[in-house]
């Protein structure tokens, strides 16, 4: 994760990480989409949704 983390803030890229791990969402992630069942339940900064 940190290596993946690294060559996005180095090359400004986008990231998207699909996980049920809520710790490293928080640690690796400005922004969160959550699904529940397929449908979206609660969208934005991670801070504010986690």
């Amino acid at each position: 994760m940190d290596l993946l983390h690294g060559l996005r803030v180095e090359r400004q890229l986008a990231l998207a990480l699909v996980s049920h791990e809520t710790h490293l969402m928080a640690a690796y992630t400005d922004t969160v989409h959550v699904l529940n069942d397929g449908v979206l339940t609660a969208h934005g900064p991670t801070s504010r949704v986690l």
